[in-house]
């Protein structure tokens, strides 16, 4: 579902729904489609029979009874499941069409839309991505393929210029014109968000984990140059930098001259012992980061060394969303919506904080109003 809401007083606009069913399909397409989840249907009960079993047969191992024959056992359901994976093969459009396992807490709807100001585009978890325009009309709307990571598809779409860059399973980049796919590139996708920087008169997008690719025709120029995980790299001064359990910076290259040249600024670390789902924030000099279990660490961006660590106090929220910056302060929140308002600098300094309900994304600021999307709200606070 894609909402319009009024940023005024939080009125629906419009709310569209985006299915399966919304994919156009030739009469041919649809018989084949029909057809194949059928054969689908008779796979997966199949499967289940075997399941089954194999479960019975399991507890029957682990107690020691019949090992050599339940074992053999075993080994024979191990290739009848082979075989109904290599069945589920001859059935590409059943299985492109199927539901995706869906997570819990992150749904299909963990992508951020993006816009150019005359369209909106919009990924969902399912493989779905679509085009509207600003009142609502859907221009059009594309399976890609199904999400490969684990936990549900975050990583928002990255539009650059006509070019709408997608990553579910591979690195994808669609005509914004009509969703046409212009090239598609094999780069294992991550929760985390690309980048992109205009380097020698090139678009190149630099991914979450350390590859640049040109724009244009999803070519790799350079990659492992970084990796920070579920979050996204930030450029900053003529610099790129992953921050996660593992950090680094590299220069970004003047030319694309190939072979592509990077020279490394520094490594470091940030303690934690958990994810950095939250992408980092530069400011004046100063890397500030937060992992998720609330250890909060501010680095020098010249050099990598540690300028601070402490670890915030949210009770016991985890923290997703990714660090703000806003007027003169660091906005900084834990998903059971409590947000610590900072004061940059070398010291640790907290003036203020406030309570939502649940919230998993981070803060927008538009003038003196902060929206943050919730669980099950979207909260406006401000004047």
């Amino acid at each position: 579902m894609l909402l319009c809401v009024d940023p005024r007083n939080g009125n629906i606009l419009w709310q569209k729904e985006n299915s399966f069913q919304d994919i156009s399909l030739t009469p041919e397409e649809q018989k084949r489609l029909d057809f194949e989840r059928k054969e689908l249907e008779d796979v997966n009960r199949e499967q289940g029979v075997l399941d089954k079993e194999a479960g019975l047969l399991r507890k029957k191992l682990s107690d020691g009874i019949d090992k050599e024959e339940t074992q053999k056992r075993l080994d024979e359901l191990k290739k009848q499941t082979e075989a109904l994976k290599q069945k589920r093969l001859t059935l590409p459009l059943a299985m492109k069409f199927r539901k995706p396992d869906m997570n819990s807490v992150a749904g299909f709807s963990s992508c951020t839309p993006v816009t150019d100001g005359k369209s909106v585009y919009v990924a969902f978890g399912n493989g779905l991505v679509a085009a509207f325009d600003l009142d609502g009309t859907r221009r059009w709307i594309k399976l890609i393929e199904h999400p490969t990571v684990g936990y549900g598809h975050g990583a928002t779409p990255l539009l650059v210029g006509d070019t709408l860059l997608v990553h579910f399973a591979d690195l994808v980049g669609l005509d914004t014109k009509d969703g046409a796919e212009r090239w598609r590139t094999k780069m294992a996708p991550s929760h985390g968000t690309p980048i992109s920087v205009k380097i020698d008169g090139t678009e190149v997008a630099i991914t979450p984990g350390g590859a640049f690719v040109r724009v244009s025709d999803g070519k790799i120029l350079a990659n492992n140059l970084g990796n920070c995980g579920p979050n996204s790299p930030v450029i900053h001064d003529g610099n790129v930098y992953w921050i996660a359990g593992g950090a680094r910076a590299v220069k970004l290259p003047t030319t694309l001259a190939e072979p592509l040249k990077v020279e490394s600024l520094w490594k470091s670390t940030c303690k934690g012992g958990d994810y950095f789902f939250a992408s980092p924030v530069i400011h004046e000099g100063l890397i500030y980061v937060i992992c998720g279990n609330r250890m909060f660490t501010v680095l020098d961006a010249k050099t990598g060394q540690l300028v601070y660590e402490d670890r915030l106090n949210f009770g016991t929220g985890r923290v997703y969303p990714s660090i703000a910056l806003a007027g003169k302060y660091l906005f900084v929140s834990a998903d059971n919506g409590v947000t610590l308002i900072l004061e940059p600098g070398r010291e640790y300094k907290e003036v203020g904080a406030h309570q939502t309900g649940r919230v998993s994304q981070f803060a927008v600021f538009v003038g003196k109003r902060m929206y943050i999307r919730g669980y099950k709200n979207l909260y406006c606070i401000g004047e």
